[in-house]
């Protein structure tokens, strides 16, 4: 079963005219399949059709950001399982600069492999093709936190502070069990947590590892070493991530535990703003 997902991240069934739960008119989807290859499109967005490594193809973009794409796929090879699919986009130059960054990616990426909790997507390879450098991992069926929350507040509700109290008891062993490993999630936000439609289990996505490394290559090749006067490019998001974190991008697990708190607060927050 192919699903794709409306602006407002809803899924719906690939073929569909409208959501069906906000009723958002849908585009239809063309089949087509296409091979990519280095030169092809520069380094523009993969169509929907887009095979890579004989094995993965592309049904429709995610999102975008700052650091590349994210696409749900199919995997062929794998009992044509859906999955997501990130691609990374280093803003370099030269030969020697993209090496460092792969070397860098896989460098992260072996770390994020060797992951194995039921509440993190599982990391199942790293590969490049051209100037291209791709993670594939689980995707995660179900809608995120921040959807929820718009949901709840055009309807007039928020979250009580038992579904909040509920949300930390679920998360937090997921944050031990990170930091027990020395990995630092860095963006934590309601964006980057889904709750998962199958078991309705709060998943966290897009650990910011392979984002700051990203970051780090574009710093290096820029020759800029000071974090505190590139601290614009530090990772994390303004409300959550702490100040230090932000501006001069140190991070250590109480950076993880203060973004899950102001998640709460934000919580609160948004809810006093728009509710009244």
């Amino acid at each position: 079963m192919s699903l794709v997902i409306c602006s407002k991240g809803h899924q719906i069934l690939l073929g569909a005219r409208f959501c069906q739960q906000c009723g958002e008119p849908l585009p239809i989807a063309k089949s087509h399949t296409t091979q990519v290859t280095s030169s092809e499109n520069g380094l523009g967005e993969l169509p929907s059709g887009t095979r890579l490594r004989d094995r993965y193809l592309i049904q429709q973009q995610l999102g975008q950001g700052g650091f590349g794409r994210t696409y749900l796929a199919e995997d062929t090879g794998r009992f044509h399982e859906k999955v997501a699919i990130k691609e990374f986009v280093p803003n370099v130059q030269g030969t020697q600069a993209l090496q460092k960054a792969e070397e860098l990616f896989e460098r992260e990426a072996i770390t994020l492999h060797q992951l194995q909790h039921p509440q993190i997507p599982q990391l199942w390879e790293m590969f490049r093709e051209g100037k291209r450098l791709f993670l594939v991992e689980d995707f995660i069926e179900g809608q995120n936190y921040q959807s929820l929350l718009d949901q709840r507040l055009s309807q007039g509700k928020c979250f009580n502070e038992a579904e909040i109290l509920q949300l930390f008891r679920e998360l937090l062993p997921v944050l031990s069990y990170l930091h027990r490993q020395g990995v630092i999630h860095r963006d934590i936000s309601p964006d980057n947590i889904i709750l998962r439609a199958k078991d309705k289990q709060p998943v966290l996505i897009d650990l910011g590892g392979v984002k700051q490394v990203a970051i780090d290559v574009a710093t290096q090749v820029a020759g800029v070493r000071n974090r505190a006067v590139s601290g614009a490019t530090c990772l994390g998001k303004v409300g959550y991530a702490p100040d230090e974190q932000l501006r001069l991008g140190i991070v250590a697990p109480h950076s993880d535990l203060y973004a899950l708190v102001d998640h709460h607060y934000n919580f609160d927050r948004l809810d006093s703003d728009r509710l009244g």
